[in-house]
């Protein structure tokens, strides 16, 4: 995992990017996806779901995510570095410079808090091109990793931070992490 994720935080967590159950309208933690009613249920969970989506957290999993990292940051609309996978482009928003981790390089650019918190619980389509690969905030306080070819998100924090979000486990799938984890074994390569 430290291959992706920058060290330096005192925990981390992975929230395994979830399947996709459909259910009827209305029911509660659904979104319109993938052309009918759907929502998330743990990656792991036995039932007859659409797979996990490659590379993007989306959905009312990100909406808890990001409700905990506002939490976290002095200001809701707080300043933060996004980057983005070179091979995704930058949908319109400028890049200010790139960096490369491992061999992946990555195309940075400034957004609030509150708009990428939007573009993930919002988002509809299966298209990671639209929403970050990482993020952190100016103060780097945090950092969010979804390495485009995995099925995890990873967060670096504080440990109160990933206290909170181990908190919210009746809201989303997380579990503790450590830069030493293999991230194919852990879900969904081997």
């Amino acid at each position: 995992m430290g291959e992706k994720v920058p060290a330096g935080f005192e925990a981390y967590v992975r929230i395994p990017h979830p399947k996709w159950e459909k259910v009827s309208e209305g029911t509660a933690g659904s979104i319109f996806y993938h052309g009918c009613w759907m929502r998330p249920v743990p990656y792991d969970a036995e039932v007859d779901a659409i797979v996990a989506d490659e590379g993007q957290l989306i959905g009312p999993w990100a909406e808890t995510l990001f409700e905990v990292l506002v939490e976290e940051s002095p200001l809701p609309n707080a300043e933060c570095v996004c980057g983005l996978w070179e091979g995704f482009g930058t949908r319109g928003r400028p890049a200010t410079a790139h960096i490369t981790i491992g061999v992946d390089l990555y195309l940075l650019y400034h957004a609030p808090l509150e708009v990428i918190g939007h573009w993930l619980s919002t988002h509809r389509e299966a298209s990671p091109s639209n929403v970050p690969s990482m993020a952190w905030p100016e103060d780097r306080r945090w950092c969010v990793v979804t390495p485009f070819q995995f099925f995890s998100t990873y967060v670096g924090g504080s440990r109160e931070l990933i206290d909170r979000l181990l908190d919210r486990r009746d809201q989303i799938d997380v579990r503790a992490a450590c830069l030493d984890d293999n991230m194919k074994t852990t879900l969904g390569y081997l």
